[in-house]
């Protein structure tokens, strides 16, 4: 190894306070970089935003919290199948107008291995008593939930889901602090429609 010549000097670096990396004047990016201790007061505490109102990722096992205080029932509208974003609550006053749209569902919450949470919707039998194998298979799986850790995935070949059950232990669920009420009014809130003048309602009429 070479020696250094008498005459060199090492980078200067500031003494920095002791919560905190020593500042060098090589960079001013690692003047920015945060001590340990200072990540969690930098993020904050977490708060739910939104809700999902659908099925969990494929790929995701999941829980459903049992219990009828953990369902609710509601006229809903897929708008994705008329190029929109997802379920639309739909009022009493306008529901006769698109009655073929709409179906009478269930919202089940439930919560992924993430923590992630989601209302589940579980269509229920039509008038007639008529369902389908898909409706069939998603009503069973978020059945085995209550207890056990399950993901499904679509099957097309069957034309229904195919329902895993986790092999290993994956712990107890965390359930959301908020209220049910208050995560129905976090995925709904702004997925209400209660007047003809619904932009949805109005192109299920032909009037745009």
């Amino acid at each position: 190894m070479t020696p250094l010549p008498s005459n060199h000097s090492l980078p200067h670096v500031e003494q920095a306070p002791d919560n905190q990396p020593p500042r060098s004047t090589l960079s001013p990016v690692l003047a920015l970089r945060l001590a340990q201790g200072q990540v969690d007061l930098a993020c904050g505490a977490p708060v739910l935003a939104d809700v999902s109102v659908d099925k969990p990722p494929p790929a995701h096992f999941f829980r459903v919290r049992p219990g009828e205080e953990f369902s609710a029932t509601f006229n809903l509208l897929d708008a994705k199948k008329m190029g929109g974003d997802g379920w639309y609550a739909v009022g009493p006053q306008v529901v006769g107008l698109v009655a073929d749209q709409t179906r009478l569902v269930q919202l089940r919450l439930a919560v992924t291995q993430f923590g992630a949470p989601y209302l589940v919707p579980v269509h229920l039998p039509a008038p007639d008593g008529r369902s389908n194998s898909w409706n069939v298979s998603r009503t069973r799986a978020v059945t085995l939930a209550e207890t056990r850790w399950i993901r499904m995935s679509s099957d097309m070949r069957i034309g229904a889901y195919q329902i895993f059950e986790a092999l290993g232990h994956l712990g107890e669920p965390k359930w959301p602090s908020e209220s049910f009420d208050e995560l129905l009014d976090l995925a709904l809130r702004n997925r209400i429609i209660e007047s003809e003048d619904h932009p949805l309602v109005q192109q299920l009429l032909g009037k745009v």
